[in-house]
């Protein structure tokens, strides 16, 4: 629930961060949120910190695809890069459970 929160939250927020440190400072922060997020997940913390830790993961995946979706959008050929970029995510959609599924039969 709190990753949605976070990745909600963002969305309000996105612009404002880019306009004020710019593309790139913005997936910094974006990343240094990630960061977070999983090192509170690393340390195996309790229940409450488990949860923030899960806004800071939304809301920093959000900033990444935000950011990542602007800047195909602004290169030459626009639709082709951003039809590659989203159609990456089908093939890992594809590919993750196919592996897994070959990785148990293995054990």
């Amino acid at each position: 629930m709190t990753n949605a929160i976070g990745f909600v939250s963002a969305a309000f927020v996105v612009d404002m961060l880019r306009g004020r440190f710019g593309r790139a400072r913005t997936m910094i922060l974006a990343q240094f949120f990630m960061l977070a997020g999983y090192t509170m997940l690393v340390c195996t913390p309790p229940y409450p910190v488990v949860v923030l830790s899960f806004f800071f993961l939304g809301f920093g995946m959000a900033l990444n695809l935000a950011l990542g979706n602007v800047f195909a959008a602004n290169l030459v050929n626009a639709t082709k890069m951003l039809g590659a970029m989203h159609g990456s995510y089908g093939v890992g959609g594809i590919i993750s459970p196919l592996s897994t599924l070959y990785s148990l039969f293995l054990i």
